[in-house]
């Protein structure tokens, strides 16, 4: 050591360091060992007696994920062995294990293996018991937990050996969308097994290996022979969610989807590949590539924020991290500042990498109680407001004679219109949405003003969009869904609403003749209330939270319109005839 060295470094600058890191960062945190620790609690031998031992791990209490051609039908998981503990600890002294069997009557669901055209899961019920347990597995929709050129972690069974970890001169290779590409050393028995990124969390089920490419070379620049291969877990979820359509595989797909947490962003966030066409002749493999690149939808929310987010960093972070989540289209908040939103369309950016817009300022500089959010890479806005000719309906009925009888201002928050159009490509857009926020206070007893607000909310949006082709209106609020139902549609409208029983939010949705619209999607707590309700789809139970942390009442209300395919919209411009003034409109209502 140089004789002017000190302890953490060096008198001299001019001297080399004497501490450095070579090419990758590999200092991590102390903490990574307790957690791959505790991952590996949950990961098992599986044997069914046939010499061909695989491996499996829990992705909840009692539900285990495995490779298909590890067990490829209920009746062997009725013969499988699931062995837990069957490893060395620290003195090369064998564990107490512990071994479990299948109850595949209750919870079965299987993909075929990845040669035949399918996924290479099995998803089934494990029994569990006080007395043993091993945790699991955080399994996640997310499909970007790892990047190319990161390590690719595996706890497994090599040769039906005693549990084993690799994690030394591992990477991945590359990420295929559906599949994963990765060196790491793995044998027989490996099958199953869960694959980690650094942060012990579990992205992928390895399932086999193929050649590697000429020229590959692994982490100590020796030549591969082969690339290990993983299905990951976001396209297994997918896969589910498909399922959940199907009559016969609904049961366990729902009980299987249970066990995923968080959205898919590259899906499509809350409401994922829900309404989207696929090939169902085509094999799963590429079904759900299907899924992932199809653009037939647009996916709006609407929030109450009580000024939650006003000037708080904490909570327009909390709300950032929200929308991240969530992944919708479009957002329509109310109540929240200006300063607020510029902040978290900055935050969007900076931290999750999503590129998000904010409604620009009104020419007239005046108070907004609305303001928009949209995904820059998915929808285009049109326009906003309303035709000048008739916006003033909103102010002047309020001070009319003729409803005096109403007390106080007419609307707690002037509604607002926004056209959007969902991006098909660099060019093209699927026909323009318009949508709008309609809140009445929480209760409100005054049944006179909701009507006239209904017919003013009416006569002003007809006389916006009579121009259009095939239009399609969203409202999303509280307010009266009933009468906003009947007196929407006229003989070439169609109407659905759905309302969350409790805080009254509702989402309703009318139609126009041939709309490309072909179903509408709402979260499970939404339920059908009037219209065409045939319209109306519930998603399954969800993992994702719809509200900021500690706000029951700053929760998203949600919906997803499916489109048709453009040769099916049939869209024929057919104007629809106004009302000869707003009076009558109102008049009209019952």
């Amino acid at each position: 050591m140089p004789k002017n060295a000190v302890a953490g470094g060096l008198e001299d600058k001019k001297l080399l360091k004497l501490e450095r890191k070579n090419g990758r960062n590999d200092i991590l945190p102390f903490g990574m060992l307790e957690r791959g620790t505790a991952a590996g609690h949950a990961v098992c031998k599986i044997d069914l007696g046939d010499n061909r031992p695989g491996t499996g791990f829990l992705i909840s209490q009692n539900i285990l994920l495995t490779n298909n051609h590890v067990i490829p039908t209920s009746t062997a998981a009725t013969k499988a062995n699931c062995t837990f503990n069957y490893e060395l600890d620290a003195d090369n002294v064998p564990r107490a294990q512990v071994t479990l069997k299948l109850k595949p009557d209750e919870l079965f669901i299987a993909s075929p293996p990845c040669e035949n055209g399918g996924l290479d899961y099995t998803i089934v019920r494990i029994v569990s018991s006080e007395e043993h347990r091993f945790g699991h597995v955080r399994a996640t929709r997310g499909s970007s937990k790892i990047s190319c050129g990161e390590p690719a972690n595996l706890i497994h069974h090599p040769d039906g050996d005693p549990k084993s970890v690799t994690i030394q001169d591992n990477r991945l290779d590359d990420d295929q969308g559906l599949l994963l590409k990765y060196l790491s050393d793995t044998e027989g028995g490996s099958s199953g097994a869960p694959v980690f990124n650094n942060r012990w969390e579990v992205v992928g089920l390895h399932f086999g290996a193929e050649p590697a490419p000429a020229g590959t070379r692994d982490m100590r620049d020796h030549p591969a022979d082969y690339l290990n291969l993983a299905i990951k877990l976001s396209a297994i979820a997918a896969d589910l969610e498909r399922r959940t359509q199907i009559e016969s595989d609904r049961r366990d797909a729902i009980a299987a989807l249970s066990a995923f947490e968080h959205t898919d962003t590259l899906l499509g966030g809350y409401f994922g590949g829900l309404g989207r066409d696929y090939d169902q002749r085509a094999i799963p493999l590429k079904q759900i590539f299907e899924l992932y690149t199809t653009v037939q939808d647009i996916d709006i929310g609407f929030l109450e924020a009580n000024r939650v987010a006003a000037e708080s960093s904490s909570r327009i972070s909390q709300l950032a991290e929200l929308i991240s989540e969530l992944a919708l289209d479009v957002y329509i908040l109310a109540d929240c500042t200006r300063h607020a939103v510029d902040s978290l369309v900055k935050m969007l950016h900076n931290q999750y990498g999503m590129l998000y817009a904010a409604e620009p300022v009104q020419a007239n500089g005046g108070a907004q109680d609305f303001l928009a959010v949209w995904n820059t890479q998915t929808v285009k806005l049109l326009e906003c407001g309303w035709e000048p000719s008739v916006s003033k309906a909103f102010s002047v009925v309020g001070g009319s004679p003729k409803f005096e009888d109403i007390e106080g201002p007419l609307f707690d928050r002037r509604p607002e219109r926004y056209r959007f159009a969902r991006l098909r490509g660099p060019t093209e857009t699927w026909p323009p949405v318009d949508i709008v926020p309609f809140w009445f206070v929480r209760n409100d007893p005054d049944s006179r003003r909701r009507l006239v607000a209904t017919g003013v909310l009416k006569f002003v949006f007809e006389k916006s969009i009579s121009h259009e082709i095939a239009p399609v209106l969203v409202v999303g609020g509280r307010f009266d869904a009933a009468r906003c139902a009947n007196a929407f549609p006229s003989e070439k409208e169609s109407v659905a609403v759905a309302v969350e029983e409790g805080s009254g939010t509702t989402i309703m949705v009318l139609t126009r003749p041939n709309s490309s619209v072909k179903r509408v999607w709402t979260p499970p707590d939404l339920v059908a209330s009037s219209g065409d309700t045939n319209l109306l789809a519930q998603a399954p139970a969800r993992p994702a939270r719809s509200s900021l942390p500690g706000s029951i009442d700053s929760r998203f209300l949600m919906v997803r319109l499916s489109f048709k395919s453009p040769e099916d919209s049939g869209a024929d411009g057919t104007e629809n005839d106004i009302p000869p003034d707003l009076l009558d409109t109102i008049s009209r209502l019952t």
